[in-house]
């Protein structure tokens, strides 16, 4: 999108959505196809958010993973800089602190880390059992 193009729909419909994910809590929120979510939302939601205090995680449904995370990486690899990591874990996948110490560096740089539903569910559940 070109700035004439970009900036009334940014304004008219979207400046709302950024501004209510902006109070850093969370929440979620419901688009339609073709609404910009992962081209224009998630990269600003990621520039607004990913400020070393909390990691921003983008949790995309696996066939989107790669597309999601090249566009990320496309966003912010000229003018502004942030690092985009891919976030892979299983249920037979160890939590060590190894694996505690990447996370932890992925917020206090103000990355983004993509990852599918069922990564992070595992996560989850591993989380649990321990």
């Amino acid at each position: 999108m070109n700035e004439p193009t970009c900036l009334p729909v940014l304004c008219t419909g979207l400046l709302p959505l950024l501004i209510r994910f902006n109070q850093h809590a969370s929440r979620c929120e419901q688009m339609l196809m073709g609404g910009g979510k992962t081209t224009v939302v998630a990269p600003l939601l990621a520039l607004l958010l990913a400020d070393g205090r909390s990691l921003v995680v983008q949790v995309v449904p696996a066939a989107l993973l790669e597309f999601s995370r090249a566009t990320m990486r496309e966003r912010f690899s000229a003018v502004i800089t942030k690092p985009v990591y891919t976030f892979s874990f299983d249920r037979y996948a160890d939590v060590n602190e190894e694996l505690v110490a990447k996370l932890e560096r992925a917020r206090l740089s103000g990355a983004v880390m993509c990852t599918s539903p069922s990564a992070l569910k595992s996560l989850v559940l591993k989380g649990l059992l321990l």
